[in-house]
């Protein structure tokens, strides 16, 4: 019957035009639960959790004349969930095991079996771009191109899970150009109120736009499950891994 309790905090600081920073966590015990909530339908583990979100324009480091547009996101969150009881023998509470152990060793590997983790970390250079002040844009210029890149990996683990890797590798090129098309009217020439829609007809003789974009992707994935049972026997990982080429 006894309480839990919960905090929530937030802090974030912006860096004039070069970025942000954002830090938040969050943290619930066992017991913890709204007032009309039953005993049952408590927290029966504590967790913990807390995410860093930054995001910077690191265009800021070259000459504004040169027009570099170089967009960076970070982000790194970690999960923790640590439950009451023992897993193994839900009538005893976990401490009470831990603490039963003569060594910081063994305490240590109980409560990482037990407890749940979740890892995440992300990053990524968004539409990079080199946009001179002044200059023309012709069909070479560097102004056309724009980069991507991206990376995300995902890692947990728990008491039936030894280790769950999921990585996810993006890249990207794309090519625009915007041209001003010439056309050809072939009726302008026609007279007459009613046969407008005829004289206004016109053909494109080049087209507005050249573009091309090709994207590479790669997967890999890493699973290997907790041998509960028998601990000292290994059970061997599977792995996935996929490569695409979009273009």
């Amino acid at each position: 019957n006894k309480g839990g309790w919960a905090a929530n905090v937030r802090a974030s600081t912006t860096l004039a035009d070069f970025g942000s920073i954002s830090v938040s966590t969050n943290i619930k015990t066992a017991g913890f639960g709204s007032m009309e909530s039953r005993i049952n339908d408590r927290l029966m583990n504590d967790t913990y959790q807390y995410d860093i979100i930054t995001n910077f324009e690191l265009g800021k480091f070259f000459p504004d004349r040169f027009g570099v547009k170089v967009p960076l996101f970070f982000g790194f969150s970690e999960y923790y969930e640590t439950p009451y009881y023992n897993p193994y023998d839900q009538d005893v509470k976990l401490k009470d095991v831990l603490n039963s152990y003569e060594t910081n060793r063994e305490r240590d590997s109980l409560k990482r079996i037990t407890q749940t983790l979740t890892r995440r970390k992300s990053f990524s250079l968004s539409n990079i771009r080199v946009m001179p002040d002044g200059s023309t844009p012709h069909v070479f210029s560097i102004s056309n191109l724009s980069a991507s890149y991206a990376f995300n990996e995902t890692y947990s683990r728990n008491m039936n899970t030894l280790n769950n890797t999921q990585k996810n590798y993006s890249g990207s090129l794309g090519y625009n150009y915007d041209v001003q098309p010439k056309f050809w009217q072939p009726f302008k020439k026609v007279s007459g109120g009613g046969l407008a829609f005829i004289r206004d007809f016109n053909i494109g003789l080049y087209p507005k736009r050249f573009s091309f974009n090709t994207e590479i992707s790669r997967y890999y994935s890493e699973m290997q499950s907790r041998n509960v049972h028998y601990p000292d026997i290994e059970i061997p990982a599977t792995y996935a891994k996929d490569f695409t080429w979009n273009r």
